[in-house]
């Protein structure tokens, strides 16, 4: 049985909600943390599921455990906002015990908590019957050398219960570690499978130390004083496809299969690949793919310990996560500098 988290917000958290032309979100906002048992890791629209039906089995909210829940998609269609940063917002109904009074946002694939007080614009519409999990899960790629206690090794080498050293916590033992690889055609037919190529010393400090291969969604540490000016914090996390634009970082173009590999430890940890900083993988409320549903099947635990996950550092999204790349790239700096300079 499958396992999914998601965070949804009740529609009286939106000053905007027309599904045609913007949606604003209020000043102050109520996220809703639930978790969805459903067979066929499909959160299908009623009618179009198969099998068991979709069912919520906790929630932040105790009166919505025990009800069915649907995506309700709209007109038989997701809608797509975008921001003036450039954030892809999408936005579906759902229906929990046959009331529609909820929303399921996803911010540039992800589902995640949203801003307070933002505004996107209609931009366009997907055709799409059925709102299904999809795109890139945040992953290393096989020949990704992690660094462990007993130094550098290839990501493909490791097992669960081996240990890989972490940024804050020394030596951590892998939880589990499963891996899926992407064909040429599905690449070809989602190019947001394809994944981004850090090069060698792209990042700063002379990191990654050889070319770094990552899915889009992979966030990587971003140290600097612009991070701080903007955030209030000198680190924060990016999605790696943010940094595409600054020099050595692209799309991964090659015509090959890539096997994408996840690591995930009993936190949200700062890895070292190929000696750069990058997040393991993180199972809280802003992310849903088909990674949580093998460790949920493989740890049933995981549902309950990792439901409110704290992520390592903060994450970077929307309008300030554009204009921190938009200035470090203005600015000729790296996204990774030394500690001594995130904090001068």
């Amino acid at each position: 049985m499958a396992f999914w988290n998601y965070v949804i917000y009740p529609k009286s958290d939106f000053a905007t909600l027309d599904f045609t032309s913007s949606v604003t979100t209020n000043a102050t906002l109520n996220p809703i943390y639930i978790t969805v048992e459903d067979d066929d890791a499909n959160f299908n629209q009623i009618g179009g599921d198969t099998g068991t039906p979709q069912i919520v089995t906790s929630s932040s909210i105790p009166g919505l455990v025990g009800l069915p829940v649907w995506s309700e998609v709209y007109g038989n269609a997701d809608v797509i906002y975008q921001d003036s940063g450039g954030s892809v917002l999408t936005i579906n109904e759902i229906s929990i015990g046959g009331l529609t009074d909820y929303v399921l946002a996803n911010l540039d694939g992800v589902n995640t908590t949203l801003s307070p007080s933002t505004t996107y614009s209609d931009t366009s519409i997907r055709s799409d019957t059925s709102w299904a999990h999809s795109g890139s899960p945040p992953c290393f790629t096989t020949g990704t050398r992690i660094l462990t206690p007993k130094g550098e090794v290839p990501i493909e080498t490791l097992f669960t219960g081996d240990k890989v050293l972490t940024a804050d916590h020394g030596a951590q033992k892998i939880h589990w570690i499963g891996q899926r690889t992407v064909t040429k055609a599905e690449m070809r037919r989602d190019p947001k499978l394809r994944p981004i190529r850090i090069r060698a010393g792209a990042m700063g400090a002379g990191l990654p130390r050889s070319d770094l291969i990552v899915s889009r969604q992979h966030r990587m540490l971003i140290r600097s004083p612009i991070a701080k000016r903007i955030f209030g914090t000198a680190e924060v996390l990016l999605p790696a496809h943010k940094l595409i634009g600054l020099p050595g970082i692209e799309v991964e173009t090659g015509s090959t299969d890539v096997t994408y590999v996840h690591i995930l430890c009993r936190r949200h940890e700062l890895l070292y690949a190929n000696r750069c900083p990058a997040e393991s993988l993180y199972l809280g409320p802003r992310i849903c793919d088909a990674s949580r549903d093998e460790a949920f099947a493989l740890y049933p635990s995981l549902k309950i310990d990792n439901f409110c996950f704290l992520t390592a550092r903060l994450i970077a999204s929307g309008k300030r996560a554009a204009r921190l790349i938009a200035r470090h790239a203005a600015n000729g700096k790296a996204p990774l500098q030394p500690i001594w300079a995130a904090h001068a």
